[in-house]
């Protein structure tokens, strides 16, 4: 038999077309329908497999024992799966109307969320361990030449001796062509000639 209590009920469809806004209000209740165990995300959250299909979204009740063990394997370790599936069931019948209208609205919100992941494109998945890949012959590297060294100018510190200029051989005064013959014509003529050869004495030429 059900236990009914003073909750407020939500009056919901299965054709809504966003459950969202419904959970929200719901879990902003003080205190919330029903205290969950497990996160929200992970109970109606599906999840893509490694092969890429997809499970099928959990009504009301696989949500609800989901959550109820989860809690009994912390309070009572060690019961099988088939008690916790009886524990579930007979929990879920005595659960007042406002816990099956909470689990019922999160079923909904999961099938949605299903729908959308569905029509979601698949991301591109690296594999685990990539072929290696073929590495290339390394080539001999060539020894590079070295670079020619400059060889450093010589500067040479002596001092060339300067060559001492030539004296310069003072000009000779000009002589007049020796005659062998002079002939004078008159005494004066003589005169002069005599004049002459004593000017040349004196000067020494």
């Amino acid at each position: 038999m059900q236990n009914n209590n003073s909750s407020p009920i939500f009056v919901y469809s299965h054709f809504c077309q966003n459950p969202e806004p419904i959970l929200a209000s719901l879990l902003s209740q003080t205190p919330p329908p029903y205290h969950l165990t497990v996160p929200l995300d992970d109970l109606i959250n599906s999840r893509r497999r490694p092969n890429g299909t997809i499970p099928s979204p959990k009504n009301a009740f696989m949500l609800f024992r989901k959550d109820l063990n989860a809690k009994l394997k912390q309070n009572t370790p060690g019961l099988t799966f088939g008690k916790l599936s009886g524990i579930a069931s007979q929990s879920w019948k005595h659960q007042p109307q406002s816990v099956l209208q909470f689990f019922e609205v999160m079923s909904m919100v999961a099938t949605q969320r299903h729908r959308i992941l569905k029509t979601s494109p698949i991301p591109p998945t690296k594999p685990s361990n990539p072929p290696p890949q073929p590495k290339s012959p390394l080539k001999p590297s060539t020894p590079s030449t070295p670079p020619t060294p400059v060889k450093p100018a010589i500067i040479s510190t002596s001092l060339t001796p300067l060559t001492p200029p030539i004296p310069l051989t003072p000009l000779m005064p000009l002589r007049p062509p020796p005659s062998s013959i002079i002939i004078l014509n008159s005494s004066e003529d003589n005169l002069d000639w005599i004049r002459y050869n004593y000017i040349r004495r004196i000067l020494g030429f």
